[in-house]
């Protein structure tokens, strides 16, 4: 099986549905509820819960990539094998492989529009920033067409970024394209922008309660590792 070749159809039909299995788990068209409670000042409040912010809402996310893989992925996967039929993993390894390349999916997903929502400590109105952001992934990760078929400049591209992480890796190793040493090179390059992007993250964080300390206008310990002390008042 080739994505290579658009006339091979269950080559097109299996990219079909694995893409449908996984677009209910893998949030490619991304979400504005940090921005959301940035504007509300709610995100004040989540600065002093135990577990930082990004923590929990991955947490959620993995939760619901779980569930969504469970009620709307499965039946996916039985209806494609049904009606036009279906490749799949090679073997148990490569099932496993596809199986946390989901998880690092839904991951790298998460990080990424993370990041995004935080430009909202420093702009009031991200919504065209979010819009922009959502096109260039969906595209990137092979929501529409497979990365294979790119041109050569369009695909360089597109593999230095995170985006072919959320859709074709997946794909690629769901579907049997990828196996043994194949699969698990794709795994590792989505373990390294998770680690990359969460890196990332951990430091807009530290930026983020800074920013939120100074307009509290006080020294503030928040329930992270970082305590911001601002500038002391001249004295008059």
């Amino acid at each position: 099986m080739i994505f290579d070749n658009p006339t091979n159809e269950r080559a097109v039909s299996s990219y079909a549905w694995w893409g449908q299995v996984l677009l209910g788990s893998v949030a490619v068209w991304g979400w504005s509820e940090l921005a959301d409670r940035v504007r509300t000042g709610d995100i004040a409040a989540d600065f002093l819960r135990p577990v930082p912010p990004y923590l929990s809402y991955l947490a959620a996310d993995l939760g619901r990539g779980a569930l969504a893989l469970l009620v709307r992925g499965a039946p996916m996967i039985v209806i494609g094998s049904l009606y036009s039929g279906m490749t799949f993993p090679a073997g148990p390894v490569e099932w496993a492989l596809g199986l946390v390349s989901i998880a690092l999916a839904v991951a790298i997903a998460f990080l990424g529009h993370y990041l995004v929502n935080c430009i909202a400590f420093w702009i009031i109105e991200i919504r065209g920033i979010l819009l922009a952001y959502g096109i260039v992934a969906t595209l990137f990760a092979g929501l529409y067409v497979p990365v294979h078929w790119f041109p050569d400049w369009l695909r360089a591209l597109a593999a230095a970024t995170p985006f072919p992480s959320l859709i074709q890796t997946p794909i690629d190793i769901l579907s049997g394209y990828a196996a043994g040493p194949g699969a698990a090179r794709l795994v590792a390059i989505q373990v390294g922008w998770v680690l990359g992007l969460g890196i990332g993250v951990y430091g807009d964080l530290k930026a983020d309660i800074v920013d939120v300390s100074y307009q509290l206008g006080g020294r503030t310990q928040f329930a992270t590792d970082v305590t911001v002390i601002p500038p002391a008042t001249p004295e008059t």
